[in-house]
């Protein structure tokens, strides 16, 4: 059986390779490999999702707010790493299940000047007292709607009050029913951008 871009100790034969992706004026450098989603480019899902982020964060008024993120699902890091660095986040902490995942997302934070604050974990290693302004999610959608609204949910603990998830995910594999979970979950739930059949969600907690 082919092992899933969630599988905890991926066992495919490692080949890193790198690729180049541009966002806000910013060009990074990442390292992707084998058993971790999307190698090839940074996705259009992905993409998308940062692009409205940072397009929604910049005209809020937080100039004078600490801004702690938790990218949830981060893969090589893309989400966490643009995201915190153009908003100049104090703290980012990027989880996965993927460890190859994760050893690759340590590697490209430094790559791309990211020197402190950034942190790698497993939901165990998570404490009741880390609390995030921003939480992120291109959740993964083949482990099933269990564990993306497990996700979800995860984020609105961990959220301080005012604090903002946004995530990408297709209409054809399940919006409507994630906009559902996180209305029960947030209390409100709006959608910030479309593009190619995928939609991006805010939830404010």
């Amino acid at each position: 059986m082919a092992e899933h871009y969630y599988t905890k100790q991926p066992t495919t034969e490692s080949q890193v390779r790198e690729i180049s992706y541009e966002a806000g004026g910013e060009t990074y450098s990442f390292l992707t490999d084998h058993s971790v989603f999307s190698i090839e480019r940074v996705d259009y899902g992905t993409d998308l999702l940062i692009r409205t982020a940072l397009k929604n964060e910049a005209a809020l008024e937080n100039a004078d707010q600490t801004l702690r993120l938790l990218d949830l699902g981060c893969g090589y890091g893309p989400i966490g790493i643009v995201v915190g660095q153009q908003l100049k986040a104090e703290q980012m902490d990027l989880l996965d299940v993927n460890e190859r995942a994760m050893e690759l997302a340590r590697k490209n934070a430094l790559k791309n000047g990211i020197m402190s604050g950034l942190r790698t974990l497993t939901e165990d290693e998570l404490q009741a007292e880390d609390q995030y302004e921003i939480a992120l999610t291109n959740p993964p959608i083949r482990a099933g709607k269990k564990t993306v609204f497990h996700l979800f949910d995860l984020a609105h603990e961990h959220l301080a009050p005012g604090g903002r998830l946004y995530v990408v995910i297709q209409k054809k594999q399940g919006a409507d029913s994630a906009v559902k979970h996180l209305k029960e979950t947030f209390g409100e739930c709006e959608t910030m951008g479309r593009g190619a059949g995928y939609h991006i969600l805010l939830a404010v907690k």
